[in-house]
C-alpha cells in the first residue's frame, strides 16, 4: 500500500497543479464568452476551483505535507487549446467544448484519488 499512498501523493500533488492553473485561465475564459450566461457558468466554476485549491490544501495538511504541485502537462495542454480557442475566435460553443473537456479531466483525476483513498481506508 505503500506504492499506492505515493500514487496518490503524486496525483494530488498533479490536480493541486491543475486547479491552480485553472484559477488562471478561467478568468480569460470568461471574458471571452459571448454570453452572459456562460459568463457566469465560467465565473461560478472559477469559484468553485477556488474551493476546490482549499480542500486539497486541507489533504495536504492531512498527509502531514506542504501543497506542493507539480507540473499538470495534460492541463496545460486543454488550456492551451481554449487559448487556442479565443484568439482564433471560434465562439461560444468551442470554448463550451474546452471547458467539457477540462471538467472530464478534473472528473477522471477526482474519482482515481476518491477510489484510492478508499483503498488506503482515509475515505
Amino acid at each position: 500500500m505503500s506504492a499506492l499512498r505515493e500514487t496518490f501523493l503524486e496525483e494530488l500533488a498533479d490536480l493541486y497543479n491543475a486547479e491552480k492553473q485553472l484559477l488562471k485561465a478561467l478568468p480569460k475564459m470568461a471574458k471571452a464568452a459571448e454570453h452572459g450566461q456562460l459568463q457566469e457558468a465560467f465565473e461560478e466554476h472559477l469559484e468553485q476551483t477556488r474551493e476546490h485549491v482549499t480542500r486539497l490544501e486541507q489533504v495536504f495538511k492531512i498527509f502531514g505535507k506542504a501543497a506542493k504541485g507539480k507540473t499538470c502537462k495534460a492541463m496545460e495542454g486543454l488550456i492551451e487549446e481554449g487559448e487556442d480557442l479565443i484568439e482564433k475566435e471560434e465562439g461560444d460553443a468551442a470554448l463550451i467544448c474546452a471547458a467539457q473537456k477540462v471538467e472530464h479531466y478534473e472528473i477522471a483525476s477526482y474519482g482515481s484519488l476518491l477510489a484510492w483513498a478508499k483503498l488506503l481506508d482515509l475515505a
